[in-house]
């Protein structure tokens, strides 16, 4: 940034301002860069243009509403804000007038903050000691076993009425609901399965950038949808990425998180998560030892017991190398076939290579 920029900066001039914030916010874009440098970069990339927008200057707002998801932004937001009730009305004044601008100018991260400022505002009105006692009352319904008192305490949930928000709680209580034979839950329950395999699909190609431009920050919010409504491939997906330091939360934090959400998957029973975990300790190298190749094994024979065509052909492939195993082809042979009849596409493909090892044709 030229000097000059510096002294106006010094000066309170609002150009320079902005300029000082852009410079030290593209500081933080380096890789080498620590936790802590880069968020006391953030910090005062925002303070500078806090200053700059407090004056009116229109990029200087942009610049804040396309990243007022990050908590640096937000708390200099809140401190430089206008009027004495601070983290208030004032600052929420401001804040709005920061991701309208960014809004206006077409930056999704703006259209998006616009909408958690708005769930902010309603999560506030939804609590109020009427709200609080029927949210209290649709608990104790619940636990005295009436399913429609059940599926009303999972609507509050999900839309935080007289209590917090917990959108994995809704499932598990939609849950509950289902298996006592309420139809509409029963309903919603399968309805969640497909919407969080189509979110866990979707952030897949949003992390890779398939027939999509890269956004790590979309994938992670997708597949976090997935893991609250309760999707085992969505809990493992989450928790790959925080493993990875992809997320923006603090390094060591954010592995303890993913590790959790790991631990869970594995110890649960649905086939198509273990079948998605036993891929992503494989991708992580887990399967370079002994021991890690075991637990790759174990998880792909368990997803195949509870029916997960994935496993079934993860299983196969292991069969096939004679990983975790004694080889055998035979077998392996079978559980593609098994696969392509129901239909995975990467099986048929082996089943048309066996056939033409063979020189025959395969039936199942």
């Amino acid at each position: 940034m030229p000097r000059w920029y510096d002294a106006l900066a010094s000066m309170g001039d609002a150009e320079g301002l902005y300029q000082a914030a852009k410079r030290h916010s593209e500081a933080t874009q380096s890789l080498d860069v620590s936790d802590a440098t880069r968020d006391s970069g953030i910090a005062k990339a925002a303070s500078f243009a806090v200053q700059a927008a407090l004056q009116g200057h229109h990029s200087a707002l942009c610049w804040l509403g396309g990243r007022m998801r990050l908590q640096a932004v937000q708390t200099a937001a809140a401190k430089a804000a206008p009027g004495s009730d601070g983290i208030l009305a004032g600052a929420e004044a401001f804040i709005q007038s920061c991701v309208q601008a960014a809004t206006a100018a077409g930056d999704r991260y703006g259209d998006a903050a616009y909408g958690a400022l708005v769930q902010r505002r309603t999560a506030a009105a939804l609590r109020s000691p009427e709200l609080d006692a029927a949210h209290a009352l649709a608990a104790q319904g619940a636990n005295d076993g009436s399913t429609w008192a059940t599926v009303q305490l999972a609507d509050m949930l999900g839309r935080g009425i007289g209590c917090e928000l917990d959108r994995a709680g809704v499932w598990s209580w939609l849950q509950r609901a289902a298996e006592g034979g309420h139809p509409v839950a029963a309903y919603r329950v399968e309805a969640q399965k497909l919407s969080t395999a189509a979110a866990v699909i979707a952030g897949e190609r949003l992390e890779h950038g398939d027939a999509c431009a890269c956004d790590v920050e979309g994938a992670m919010h997708l597949f976090q949808a997935a893991a609250d409504g309760g999707s085992a491939p969505g809990k493992v997906a989450l928790g790959r990425m925080l493993r990875g330091g992809l997320g923006k939360q603090d390094s060591l934090s954010a592995g303890v998180k993913g590790d959790a959400l790991w631990a869970e998957v594995e110890a649960g029973d649905d086939g198509a998560g273990l079948a998605a975990l036993a891929a992503a300790l494989d991708d992580e190298q887990e399967g370079d030892t002994e021991e890690g190749v075991q637990r790759v094994y174990q998880l792909n024979i368990r997803a195949l017991k509870l029916g997960s065509v994935h496993g079934q052909v993860q299983l196969a492939e292991m069969l096939e190398l004679g990983r975790g195993c004694t080889a055998d082809q035979l077998q392996a042979d079978r559980l593609y076939v098994k696969s392509a009849n129901g239909g995975h596409g990467w099986a048929a493909y082996k089943v048309g290579h066996i056939a033409i090892r063979e020189n025959r044709g395969v039936h199942p």
